[in-house]
């Protein structure tokens, strides 16, 4: 997914990576509907255009992230699935264990603190952490036990998420009245869901549904 890459699955067309991080400080309504200001500027762009993106990255303040919640999938070595397949894996629960680890990033050296090598073997949405690929492993409590781990056989999956993603659109999340008409016009713009005349509800639940169909 990638810490940069809002409700999951963000990649515009020049293969930028990044979160606009939103204010949360304001409270609408989900019946309400989108402000009519953003969908007015957004009519302007064609629907295909590559600078879609880019516009509604402008209207954010800031960028960036320096928290990360880590879902760790570990999985017997006999069942341990291909890159394509892991998801799927994920979503039939054939990994033995999940725990979610809390860590620091930085996007100056693409690395989550403690390291797990990230910058390594980030090349998708879900990453398989393997030693024998890493080079000058660091010594942590979480790679000493992925260590410990891997060479008794477990494989090792993991998948990152931003803070706020996590809170509003992974599997428990929970519709807030604080998610600002940008992030929801963002997403489901990266999704390719409509927006127009529906309510802020309606499209939150558009986007949690489609969250479900590819990663849960």
């Amino acid at each position: 997914m990638g810490l940069h890459d809002y409700a999951t699955v963000i990649y515009n067309p020049k293969d930028k990576q990044f979160t606009p991080v939103f204010d949360y400080s304001k409270k609408k309504s989900s019946i309400e509907q989108i402000d009519i200001k953003l969908i007015n500027i957004l009519k302007k762009v064609k629907e295909n255009d590559k600078y879609r993106h880019d516009i509604l990255y402008d209207m954010a303040e800031t960028t960036g992230y320096t928290e990360a919640i880590l879902e760790i999938y570990y999985f017997d070595e006999s069942v341990n699935p291909e890159k394509e397949f892991v998801t799927n894996y994920i979503n039939h629960k054939l990994h033995k264990n999940m725990e979610l680890i809390n860590v620091s990033y930085s996007d100056d050296s693409i690395e989550f603190y403690p390291s797990i090598h990230y910058y390594d073997i980030r090349n998708g949405s879900v990453y398989e952490w393997k030693l024998q690929e890493l080079d000058e492993i660091q010594n942590n409590e979480i790679t000493n036990k992925f260590r410990e781990l891997y060479e008794k056989g477990t494989r090792i999956w993991i998948r990152n998420w931003t803070p706020e993603e996590y809170k509003f659109y992974s599997k428990d999340g929970k519709w807030s009245d604080t998610i600002s008409d940008l992030e929801l016009i963002y997403i489901a713009t990266g999704y390719s869901l409509p927006y127009e005349n529906l309510t802020r509800g309606q499209i939150y639940e558009s986007i949690k549904k489609e969250v479900y169909s590819r990663y849960f």
